[in-house]
């Protein structure tokens, strides 16, 4: 029997975020162009209980590229979602942000930075190795931090 094929709504929500981090922490994240981030959510199944993933970020490479005028996907499951505070979800997508790479003199082009945990190092310094469970996380989208 065929698994059920997925089903992908976008969240205009998450990319207005996106934006507002983009635009919060242009030291970090300066070299994005909000517009070329496109975030969907997977909406007919529940994220696996052994995944050890939030969401992902994909690039966009030639020869799609060269039709489409997004870069970056970044995509969870809607459960999910829907369970993060505010914090939260502002997190996860500062966690993606960390993947697009500055490139020199031009925009980024669809290359990702290697998920490890230097991407990260930041964000660890700052908000330690386990922030979604902290419930005093800040929201990065809306207060300003130093990270």
């Amino acid at each position: 029997m065929p698994s059920e094929a997925l089903q992908w709504e976008q969240v205009k929500e998450a990319e207005a975020t996106v934006e507002k981090l983009i635009n919060n922490y242009p030291d970090k994240f300066g070299h994005i162009i909000p517009g070329q981030i496109a975030v969907f959510q997977i909406v007919n199944k529940e994220r696996p209980k052994g995944a050890k993933w939030f969401a992902k970020i994909e690039g966009v490479k030639a020869p799609i590229s060269l039709v489409c005028d997004r870069r970056y996907v970044i995509h969870f499951f809607k459960s999910t979602w829907d369970e993060f505070t505010p914090a939260q979800r502002a997190y996860i997508l500062t966690e993606m942000l960390y993947h697009v790479p500055a490139s020199e003199g031009g925009e980024p082009d669809g290359s990702l930075v290697p998920e490890d945990f230097k991407s990260y190092k930041d964000l660890t310094k700052r908000f330690g190795v386990d922030p979604l469970s902290d419930p005093n996380l800040p929201d990065l989208s809306k207060e300003k931090q130093v990270f």
